[in-house]
């Protein structure tokens, strides 16, 4: 009867653990695979420009892209204070700003988002994820490169209709 009652109740324990958990709206394309919190539009719209990114930043690069180990991962937290909550539990930090975080196993590597007002979405997540699309291919870039490259891309506009990113000037 004990055994039966432990099992009943460690049952409910991870039930109502569960029942907390996040619900996470996937999307995959070519490159990417995106997990969001907030929906499933949302995903799929950010795998959309993240290929976009792709191409962008592979104009100036010019790398094998089969030589990828693995899709290159994107979190889209709900909001700013999902973002932080979530930054403090993997790095005991906050941020104002985008993130990519990167592990010595590519696999676990991540670029960690949320909503925001478009032109700061738009150039935060292009910063952010040239830096993770370089670190694919270069473990170590110098930061001069990483991040020259990063500025000079995150002006450039996205036209949600060709699904493509237009650079323009950043001065």
């Amino acid at each position: 009867m004990r055994t039966s009652v432990a099992v009943i109740l460690l049952a409910l324990v991870c039930a109502a653990g569960s029942a907390q958990d996040v619900k996470l709206y996937v999307a995959e394309s070519a490159h990417y695979r995106v997990s969001a919190e907030t929906s499933q539009s949302q995903a799929d719209e950010v795998a959309r420009r993240m290929e976009a990114l792709l191409l962008l930043a592979n104009d100036i690069f010019h790398f094998d892209l089969s030589l990828l180990p693995s899709k290159m991962r994107v979190r889209v937290l709900k909001d700013a204070d999902s973002f932080n909550a979530y930054l403090t539990k993997i790095l005991s930090q906050t941020r104002t700003d985008f993130v990519f975080v990167a592990y010595s196993d590519p696999e676990k590597s991540e670029l960690l988002i949320y909503p925001r007002e478009e032109k700061s979405f738009s150039s935060s997540l292009i910063h952010q994820g040239c830096i993770q699309f370089l670190k694919g291919f270069v473990a170590n870039p110098p930061v001069w490169l990483r991040e020259g490259v990063a500025t000079a891309l995150e002006a450039a506009a996205w036209d949600a209709r060709a699904a493509a990113y237009t650079p323009r000037p950043n001065f």
